[in-house]
């Protein structure tokens, strides 16, 4: 882990509203599922709601860091990237994810 890392506040997990899940991918959704995580349809998308912070959200680390959505693991991280972080991270739409 760099050094950015372990300085990183969780800010993504903290922003967002929802997390994006693919509703094909039927074995996210169970294991996610089993994990506790509030899952929710709608037509043919699905989420995970994260409203107020990510519940998985420990001491600003993942508590399921190896078993995280794909789109965590997507996820770029503008602390890596942009010397500008003091900024909100801009929302992502679904389909970016």
């Amino acid at each position: 882990m760099n050094k950015i890392c372990k300085t990183c506040d969780g800010r993504c997990c903290k922003t967002f509203d929802y997390v994006a899940i693919d509703p094909d991918d039927k074995n996210e959704v169970k294991r996610l599922t089993k994990l506790g995580a509030d899952i929710t349809f709608d037509g043919d998308e699905c989420v995970m709601n994260v409203q107020g912070g990510c519940q998985f959200l420990k001491k600003n680390r993942c508590s399921i860091y190896r078993k995280r959505p794909r789109a965590c693991k997507k996820w770029r991280c503008e602390k890596l990237w942009n010397k500008d972080y003091d900024k909100k991270p801009k929302f992502l739409s679904r389909n970016e994810f």
